[in-house]
């Protein structure tokens, strides 16, 4: 096992190695299922290693879905900017890029949806980890909104997510067509917002 040492170098390849495993052990299996030795296990690092980085596996929780908060919106909107320049496209891209993320062999739904049933007490700090990605990606709906032109953008953003979260439900839930059907949905929704021709 690979004991912490007091070089900075040696820390960040530490704490690296322990949100690496969390992320995989957390996401794979939930966050429940998965203790303290587990990740101690497959990151190779020693217990104490670990306590000194992250005093608590709440913490380790929390940072592991800020983490994965981070990669999982790089991805989002590369994927949606990827797919068209038309800024009322976009807001159905955001379908396409949700499909091709339920086609992803090690698909296994969305951790800030599945975090909700996994962890007690609303003061958890994945709980608010979890919030804070469900604002961003809120944000940036309502930015992609705005720039097709939506005279309510807030509005039309939440309904996009909520259409986005029951696909993802769905999808983990091994229905093949979730995106296409929440896809049509949002289209309906663009269509009477006046952004989209019938």
């Amino acid at each position: 096992m690979t004991e912490q040492t007091s070089g900075g170098s040696s820390r960040a390849s530490v704490r690296e190695q322990i949100l690496a495993s969390a992320v995989e052990l957390f996401v794979h299996n939930g966050i429940r299922a998965v203790g303290i030795e587990a990740v101690t296990e497959h990151s190779g690092v020693t217990r104490s290693a670990l306590y000194r980085e992250f005093p608590s596996k709440d913490g380790l929780v929390a940072e592991v879905l800020r983490r994965r908060d981070l990669a999982w919106r790089e991805w989002f909107q590369m994927a949606i900017f990827q797919r068209t320049a038309d800024p009322a496209e976009r807001l159905l891209a955001v379908f396409d890029a949700l499909e091709a993320w339920f086609a992803q062999p090690d698909f296994r739904g969305s951790p800030f949806i599945n975090v909700r049933t996994e962890l007690i007490g609303e003061e958890h700090p994945g709980l608010a980890a979890a919030a804070d990605h469900v604002r961003r990606v809120r944000k940036f709906l309502a930015e992609l909104a705005t720039a097709a032109g939506a005279p309510d953008p807030a509005t039309l953003a939440a309904q996009i997510q909520q259409i986005m979260k029951g696909a993802i439900v769905m999808a983990q839930e091994r229905e093949p067509r979730a995106a296409e059907l929440a896809r049509r949905t949002a289209r309906i929704l663009l269509v009477e917002a006046g952004l989209l021709a019938e």
